[in-house]
């Protein structure tokens, strides 16, 4: 019996340290991908042109230039300048992708329709958590158009589905999974002032 609890000690130890391992590699991957979605940032916001403020009546057409930056297609920045954060924005959904970028999930900012996913680690939609009514969100598209928005409503949600995601015809909604495990969902209205 002694050498069974011995066995089942060690057992337990060797657990216990694989599981650390395991969450402190996380926690590097998180930090690293935060990392380079910040300095991939910094660079599209360095190419882009000067910064003019748009609005949806300038467009007919809904879709959103793309530029392809180290393999992967962008279609702008979404920054809040609250927290300081500047994150650019891939152009499709895929959930491979969330760990590094938000993603575009549906939409268009300029016909008013455009919703992006992303996730809540550090360096990533993490403020989503913090924000406030009112709190303002920037959207710039590839053309250096930038359409400000303001938190206007936060719901939760069990789901990301579609139709809870475009409940309420907002121009812009964020939505990030929780360490809940639940969803929050920020929808923003266009900002002008």
């Amino acid at each position: 019996m002694k050498g069974k609890g011995k066995l089942f000690q060690i057992l337990g130890i060797v657990l216990i340290l694989l599981s650390s391992a395991l969450l402190l590699g996380s926690q590097i991957l998180t930090h690293q991908r935060g990392t380079e979605a910040k300095a991939l940032a910094v660079q599209i916001a360095q190419l882009l042109p000067p910064r003019t403020e748009g609005t949806t009546a300038d467009y007919s057409d809904p879709a959103m230039p793309v530029w392809q930056l180290q393999g992967e297609d962008f279609l702008g920045l979404i920054e809040v300048p609250s927290f300081g954060a500047a994150l650019p924005i891939h152009a499709l959904w895929e959930d491979g992708k969330l760990a590094s970028y938000p993603c575009r999930y549906w939409g268009s900012i300029y016909d008013g329709t455009l919703i992006l996913g992303g996730s809540s680690g550090a360096g990533q939609f993490d403020f989503c958590e913090r924000l406030d009514l009112g709190e303002r969100i920037l959207i710039t598209d590839m053309q250096g158009t930038q359409f400000p928005c303001a938190v206007e409503r936060i719901d939760r949600a069990d789901a990301p589905d579609y139709g809870k995601l475009s409940e309420g015809n907002y121009p812009l909604t964020l939505f990030a999974r929780t360490s809940a495990g639940n969803y929050i969902v920020i929808r923003c209205v266009f900002d002008v002032k």
